[in-house]
This record gives C-alpha cells, sequence and structure tokens, in this order.
C-alpha cells in the first residue's frame, strides 16, 4: 500500500485521474482542471466518461480540459454533450472545446447547433468555434445569421467567424453587417474588411468613417490604410483633424501614412506649425510613427509644452524614431518635470533611445546635481533602463569613494536601481560605525524590497541608536509588505521614544495589513496600563483610523472590565467626533465606574461639544440617568428630602431600564434598608438583566444575611425556573461568601439555566470549599454547563480539574467544550500537558487545534517543530497554518 501510495505521488497524472474517478465533487472538478493543463494522453478516456459526470460543474471543467488536449477521441463524446446536455454552460463549453480543437469533422455538429439550439449562449459559442475552424462549409449558415438572426451577441460571433474565414464569399454579408444595429457587430464587420483588404469594400468604410460609434469610425479608418487607397484621403484627414475620439484620429494618422507617406508628414508638419491643439497628439506620434529623424527638433520643441500628453506624445515620439540628440532633452525635461506621470513615461522613452550615452548623464546628475530631487529623478530613470556597467560603477563608489557624501549616494542609487545582487553588500553596511551610511544602506534596502533583509531591518528598528536609521528601518519594512514584520513594527509604533519613528512604524503596519494593524493597536489601547503607551498607541489609532475605528471604542464601553472603558474613553477623548461626545456622555450615565464617570465628564467638558452637553443635562434632569441621580440623592440625603424614596420606587416601573437601574443605584446610595423586600422582588422578576444586577448589587449594599437566606430559599425551592436563575445571579452579585453554601446546592438545579448561572456567581463569589461540584459539572449534560465549567476551572487555576478537563478536551462532542477544556489545560499544566497539547493537534475543529498550538508555542518546546512544520503546511484551516508559522518563527528566534 505504501509503495502504490509513493507511485501515485511520484506521478501526479495517476493522482488526479484517481481524483476524477473516486473522489469527492470538488476533487473531481479540480482534478479535470489539472488533467487539462498537464496535457497528457493518459488522461483522455478518464476525461471523456467524466463529460457524464452528475456533478455540472466536473463534466464542464472535463469538456474544457479535453478540448484543450485536443484529441480526435473526445470529438463524439463532445459533440453528443453539446447538443444533449441539460446544463446550458457545460453545452457551451463543449462547443468551445470543438471550436478549439478545429476539426472539420465538427461542423456538421455545431451548423446543426447553430440552426436548432434554443439557448442563445450556446448558438453564439457554435458561431465562435465555427469561425475557429474555419471550414467553409460554414460560411453560408454564418451569412444567414448575420443577415437575419434576431440575437445581437450571436450575430457578432458569426461576423468574427466570417472575418477569420476571409475570403471574398463572405465580404456580401461583412458589408451587410457594416449597418447592423450592434455597434460592436458593425466594429467587427468594419475590422473584418480591412483583414480582407478587399477594394469592394471601400464604400461602406468610407460610409461608417462618420458612424456614432468610436469604435467603428476607429476600425474603419484601420481598414482604409491596410487598403491603401488614395481617394480615401480627404476623407480620413478630416476623422485626424476634427473626431472628438483620440482613438480614431490616431487611426487616421495611421492610415494616412500607409496611403502616402511623405504627403502625410508634410501635412503633419503643417498642422504642428498652426499648433491646432486638438490634433497635436495624434500628429505628434504619427510623426513617431513615420520614423524620420528629419522631424525630430520639431518633436523636441513640444517637450515644454503646457499640456503633459503632448509632452508624453513627443517623447514617445522622439523615442520611436531614436535620435541621440534627443537624449539631453529629454533628461533635462525630466529632470525638471513636477508630474511623476509624465516623468516616468520619458524615462521609459530613454530607455529605448542610446542606453550608453543616457546613462553616463544621468549617472553625473545622480551623484552631483545641487538637489536631491534631481538626484533621485536621475536614479529613478537609471533604474527603468537598468545597465550592469552603471550599477558596476556605483558599487565600485561605495567601495572606494572618498568622498562621504558621494558613497551615500551611490549606495542610495543602487537601493533605487533595485539590484538584489547587492544585498550582502547592504547588509554588511547595515553594522557600519556611520549612521549616515547605515541610514542610506537601510533606505537602499526598502526600495529593493527582498524578504531576506527584513531580519536585518528589525534588528535596526528594535536597536539602532540613531532615530532616523530607526525610523527608515520602519518605512523599508513598509516597503518590502512582510507580515512577519507587523509585531515589532507595532511594538515600535506603541514605545519608540521618538514620534518620527512611531509614525513610520504605524505607516508601515498602515501598508502590511490595515485591518490587522488597526487590531493590535486598538488592542494596546484597551488593555494598556501605562499612560504613555495608551497615548502613543491612541495616536496610532488615530493615525490609521477611521469612523469605523471611533465606534470599535464606543463598543468597548460596553465591556466588563472598567479598566478597558477607561482606555477606551481616553481614544474616544482623541476623537473630535459627536459619536465620541455621545459615547462619553453614555458613560456618565450608564458606567458602573466611578473615576470612569470622572473622566468621561472631563473628556466631555473639553470636548466643548454644547450640543451633547445640553443633551446630557436634560437626561439627567429629566430623566433621573444616574449620574445626576446621584447628585441628586446626595442633595436629597444632605436635605432629608422625604418623598424620594417613593419616586424611586416608583421609579421601578418605568419601562426604561437605564431609569430603573438608576433607581435601584439610588436607592442604594440612600442606604434605606426597608427597600430589600422590593429590590428582591426586582431581582427576580425584572426582564432586564442589568436592572437585576443593580437590584442584586444594591442588596448587596443595603442587604445583610437575612438578604442571602431569603435569596438562597428562591434559588433552591422557587418552582419558577427563572427566578431561581435570576436569585441566583443576584447571590452571585451580592458579594457576600456566606452566599457561597446555597450556590453550591444549586449547581444539581434540574434546569441547565440555573446550573450554568450558578457556576458564574460561584467564581465571582471566590469559590472556596465548591471546587469538588465544579469538577463535578465537567460531566454535566448541557455543553452551556460544561463549558462553563471548563473556563472558571481554568481561571481559578484549579490544578485538580485537569485529568477531567482532558477527557472533555478528547471525547466531548462539542467542539466549543473541547476548545474551551483545551484552553483550560493549558493555562493550568504548563511542560507537564506537552503530550496532550499534541493529541490535541489531532481535533478535527480548527479552533482545538489553534489553542493547542498556540499553548505550545508558550512551552517553546523544539521537539514540536517537526509537526508544527506540517500543520503550517497542511493544516486545512488557515488561522491554524498561520498561528503554526507564528510558533516557528518564536522557536527559532529563541534558538
Amino acid at each position: 500500500m505504501v509503495e502504490i501510495e509513493e507511485s501515485i505521488k511520484e506521478d501526479p497524472i495517476e493522482r488526479y485521474i484517481g481524483d476524477l474517478i473516486e473522489g469527492d465533487e470538488e476533487s473531481r472538478r479540480q482534478a479535470a482542471t489539472a488533467l487539462g493543463n498537464i496535457a497528457d494522453e493518459r488522461a483522455v478516456e478518464p476525461l471523456i466518461q467524466a463529460i457524464n459526470d452528475e456533478n455540472h460543474w466536473v463534466r464542464l471543467r472535463s469538456a474544457e480540459a479535453l478540448g484543450t488536449l485536443c484529441n480526435e477521441k473526445a470529438l463524439g463524446p463532445l459533440m453528443d454533450v453539446a447538443k444533449t446536455d441539460e446544463n446550458t454552460a457545460v453545452k457551451s463549453t463543449a462547443a468551445w472545446a470543438l471550436g478549439y480543437m478545429g476539426k472539420s469533422k465538427s461542423v456538421n455538429c455545431l451548423l446543426d447547433i447553430l440552426r436548432n439550439e434554443e439557448i442563445h449562449e450556446v448558438r453564439e459559442t457554435a458561431a465562435w468555434a465555427l469561425g475557429m475552424i474555419g471550414d467553409k462549409r460554414s460560411q453560408s449558415e454564418l451569412k444567414n445569421v448575420v443577415m437575419n438572426d434576431e440575437n445581437d451577441d450571436i450575430r457578432l460571433k458569426a461576423v468574427e467567424a466570417l472575418g477569420r474565414i476571409g475570403d471574398d464569399n463572405v465580404i456580401e454579408p461583412l458589408i451587410f453587417a457594416c449597418d447592423d444595429k450592434y455597434h460592436k457587430v458593425r466594429a467587427k464587420a468594419t475590422r473584418a474588411l480591412g483583414v480582407i483588404g478587399s477594394k469592394k469594400a471601400l464604400i461602406p468604410l468610407k460610409s461608417t468613417l462618420n458612424d456614432e460609434e468610436a469604435e467603428v469610425r476607429a476600425n474603419s479608418a484601420w481598414s482604409l490604410g491596410i487598403i491603401e487607397d488614395a481617394s480615401s484621403w480627404d476623407l480620413l484627414r478630416d476623422r485626424m483633424l476634427y473626431d472628438k475620439s483620440f482613438q480614431v484620429r490616431k487611426e487616421a494618422v495611421n492610415a494616412l501614412l500607409k496611403i502616402d507617406e511623405d504627403r502625410t508628414i508634410n501635412e503633419l508638419l503643417d498642422i504642428l506649425e498652426k499648433e491646432f491643439k486638438n490634433t497635436l497628439i495624434p500628429v505628434i506620434e504619427g510623426l513617431g510613427i513615420s520614423e524620420n529623424s528629419d522631424v525630430s527638433d520639431k518633436l523636441i520643441e513640444f517637450l515644454d509644452y503646457d499640456d503633459k500628453e503632448i509632452v508624453k506624445a513627443a517623447s514617445w515620439s522622439l523615442a520611436q524614431i531614436g535620435v541621440e540628440d534627443a537624449v539631453k532633452p529629454l533628461i533635462q525635461k525630466v529632470l525638471k518635470e513636477t508630474d511623476a506621470d509624465v516623468r516616468r513615461s520619458i524615462a521609459f522613452d530613454l530607455a529605448n533611445i542610446d542606453k550608453g550615452s543616457t546613462m553616463e548623464i544621468l549617472s553625473n546628475i545622480s551623484l552631483h546635481a545641487d538637489t536631491n530631487a534631481k538626484r533621485r529623478t536621475a536614479a529613478f530613470v537609471m533604474d527603468i533602463i537598468k545597465d550592469q556597467k552603471t550599477v558596476d560603477k556605483f558599487v565600485n563608489l561605495v567601495k572606494e569613494s572618498e568622498d562621504e557624501d558621494e558613497g551615500i549616494r551611490a549606495v542610495q542609487i543602487l537601493g533605487i536601481i533595485g539590484d538584489e545582487e547587492l544585498l550582502d553588500e547592504f547588509i554588511t553596511l547595515l553594522s557600519d560605525d556611520n549612521p549616515k551610511v547605515r541610514w542610506a544602506s537601510t533606505w537602499a534596502l526598502g526600495e529593493i524590497s527582498s524578504k531576506r533583509t527584513v531580519p536585518y531591518l528589525i534588528n535596526l528598528l528594535k536597536s539602532d541608536e540613531n532615530s532616523r536609521v530607526r525610523g527608515t528601518a520602519a518605512y523599508s519594512l513598509g516597503r518590502i509588505h512582510d507580515k512577519s514584520a507587523m509585531d515589532s513594527l507595532i511594538e515600535a509604533g506603541v514605545n519608540d521614544e521618538k514620534k518620527s519613528v512611531r509614525k513610520q512604524a504605524v505607516e508601515a503596519v498602515r501598508k502590511l495589513d490595515h485591518e490587522i494593524g488597526m487590531e493590535e493597536f486598538i488592542e494596546r489601547v484597551l488593555y494598556e496600563d501605562e499612560s504613555e503607551l495608551i497615548k502613543n498607541s491612541v495616536w496610532a489609532v488615530r493615525y490609521l483610523g477611521d469612523k469605523s475605528t471611533l465606534l470599535e471604542f464606543v463598543h468597548a464601553l460596553d465591556m466588563d472590565d472598567p479598566k478597558i472603558r477607561g482606555n477606551a474613553l481616553k481614544a474616544l477623548g482623541a476623537f473630535d467626533d459627536p459619536e465620541a461626545a455621545e459615547a462619553m456622555m453614555d458613560i456618565i450615565i450608564n458606567d458602573d465606574e466611578p473615576q470612569n464617570r470622572k473622566l468621561a465628564s472631563k473628556l466631555l467638558s473639553n470636548s466643548g461639544n454644547q450640543e451633547v452637553l445640553d443633551k446630557l443635562i436634560d437626561r439627567l434632569i429629566i430623566e433621573n440617568k444616574p449620574t445626576i441621580r446621584k447628585r441628586i440623592t446626595d442633595a436629597f440625603i444632605e436635605m432629608e428630602e422625604p418623598r424620594v424614596v417613593q419616586r424611586l420606587l416608583d421609579a421601578l416601573n418605568d419601562s426604561d431600564s437605564d431609569v430603573r437601574i438608576g433607581s435601584i443605584k439610588a436607592l442604594s446610595d440612600l442606604g434605606d434598608k426597608s427597600v430589600t423586600d422590593m429590590l428582591i422582588d426586582v431581582a427576580l422578576r425584572d426582564g432586564h438583566f442589568g436592572v437585576r444586577r443593580a437590584s442584586a448589587q444594591a442588596l448587596g449594599v443595603l442587604g445583610d444575611d437575612e438578604v442571602v437566606q431569603k435569596l438562597t430559599d428562591i434559588a433552591l425551592n422557587k418552582r419558577n425556573r427563572w427566578h431561581r436563575r435570576h436569585a441566583v445571579e443576584a447571590l452571585g452579585e451580592l458579594g457576600n461568601p456566606k452566599a457561597l453554601e446555597g450556590l453550591k446546592n444549586t449547581l444539581t438545579d434540574y434546569s441547565p439555566d440555573v446550573r450554568w448561572a450558578a457556576i458564574w456567581s460561584i467564581a465571582e463569589l471566590g469559590h472556596q470549599g465548591v471546587v469538588p461540584e465544579l469538577i463535578e459539572r465537567l460531566n454535566d449534560d448541557d455543553l452551556r454547563v460544561r463549558r462553563a465549567a471548563a473556563r472558571v476551572l481554568g481561571e481559578i487555576g484549579c490544578v485538580e480539574a485537569i485529568e477531567q478537563l482532558k477527557k472533555l478536551a478528547f471525547e466531548d462532542p462539542d467542539f466549543k467544550v473541547r476548545w474551551r477544556a483545551a484552553r483550560s489545560i493549558a493555562q493550568l499544566g504548563g511542560k507537564d500537558v506537552k503530550e496532550d497539547l499534541l493529541k490535541m493537534l489531532e481535533d478535527p475543529h480548527g479552533e482545538v487545534r489553534w489553542t493547542a498550538v498556540r499553548a505550545l508555542g508558550e512551552l517553546s518546546d523544539t521537539e514540536a517543530r517537526p509537526i508544527l512544520e506540517n500543520l503550517a503546511k497542511e493544516d486545512p484551516s488557515p488561522k491554524v497554518r498561520e498561528i503554526a508559522n507564528e510558533v516557528l518563527q518564536r522557536i527559532n528566534r529563541l534558538q
């Protein structure tokens, strides 16, 4: 069996044939395509069988492959498929294959399709195929189609086919097609008449010079030029001078040159003297097409014209003529030209005239010109021309020049020229004591853009003492576009002491992958602790970001971690945007963290957004939102206002959940224990989680052991499972460890919703004494409960659970449970779970394998390298392949 598998590996034809016969639908389709590309005769018979496959994509690719193979055995089967297959695309592909094969034996079949097929796409392909075969037996039917068929596309293909057949018998239908209602048919017909070259077509071609479509007029001019009929001169001259289309004017010039070159050149020069702007470009290019060196002086004059398209035309024409005297004027023009498009165009033209003299002049300019712009432009042109002698000259200058500036410029020029053979030379220069040399070499490596230099540039970015070198290293990494530099660039974008370096690093991140970079910087903003690093990360986000970025921070304001919300607020403070101000207002109203509310207030005040500030005041006063309620509550306590409790109790029935939450918090702030029974009722019955949670929290402030007992009784005895669940959640929010005993008993509740809530509440309260019961939940018959237990046990560091977690990771039918168990094992196990992690790599789900690979990466175990290398290449999940590559790189760096 091993020998058979090895032989298949060695012979891809046999492997693909096997896939075509026995593979799944996707494998069969890919195999048919591959067999067509390889073009081995052994594939003919299997492909003939496959054009009857049940899957239409397999049939289509098989027909396509048979056409490519051009084996006559396939003619009969392809003709059957072209006429009888139930799928339109398959029939069309079979007809295409017959045309591609070019065998006259298929003409009658294709004619029958053209006459009788109901599907116009298939008839269209049949017409094309007849043209490819070129058999004169098809002329009559194609003529009939051109003159009578109602379908535009079929008439178009028929005209193309007649043009390919191309003898006197097809002239009549082609002339008829010159008046077709569909402009593309007219364009094809006028072109085909030129290819045939018969003077019988002169009258219709002269007529179509006035067609409403530019493509038809351009093809008519081209055909009249091919026929070389002098009587067309005046008509073509009119098109050259007055047609609105550049392409028509250009074809008219070309045709005039073919009919009478001397007369045309004199006419063109006469027009140039008059500087009739509408005709200057085709006239100038016409002089270039003529390749008459006598006109070069006149063309040079137009290099200083104020229209860039005319300048490009003059440069192109000078290159076509190829006179050496044009080199210096073109170089002078390219050096002072501000338009990059014009500079590039002239550079390509210079490469076509005299490489030797051009490179000599440019070399001197690139080294000694008085401005950096001129030197760079000269080097840019040399890069386009590419001359090895010049490269060698600059290499010698780098090694031998006694002038430091000249040597540095030589390095830059070599970078622009971009010769990869110089990489080792540049890499050596990265260690030079002179920071100018290191900077020039770093910049040059960016211009060459070889991925081999990425590790060296990363090292400079991290450790070079010169900020200009570090910034240029970031710039060059962006040019090279190797994503392995992403982490280092992100670090530099946040940590480098120089803003110029951070800016270059962030710009490079944009070039590598804007979306990933944004995600990473947003993560830095949200999870960073150090104020300066948060500030730098916020700057990076603003530099890269847009409206959607702002929304990322708005969404982060809903996260549970108050530090994250605070960091998100700091980021929003950098956005001068009404939506940011609205988000700050929401934090003032809703956030549970006083420090965040204080920060949001300050930022909103600093924003100066009076509209949102007024709205905030209205909502706080009229709708009783949290911040203003707190102020009102404090005021009421100070004034001993007796009506406040009743007002807040009434608000517990408000339809707005925010109002209810604020009322609960205000009651909590008041410290009136008489409302605890009401708050218990809210914690059980309110349909909004936030309200129930606020009630539980308020009970934690107001209540005592009696509240714990009441909620425990409800959690254990209430018939309504939702009330039991809400009581469990409330116990978790109380913050009272005495609630743990009751919560432990709810872990066996018959409702999975209650058991699930109990796990999280126990985790909230500290889990002391409840670990065995949590471990038992790993066997729960509800996957949400198992998942929650697996997560909590990992997060609380419960080493006792590791064997049960392993069983879950390998055997649970739900991949999310296996994944969560795998993550917890990785958290708990250290190097002791290496073998288990390796076994997890066999899991059928990518998320589980991803978690295992990531955990192996934390171990930095070199013994895992072969397995990781295989995953990096072969794993079906792109996410797994990516993390495997990252881990391999980490292991390699550590070695």
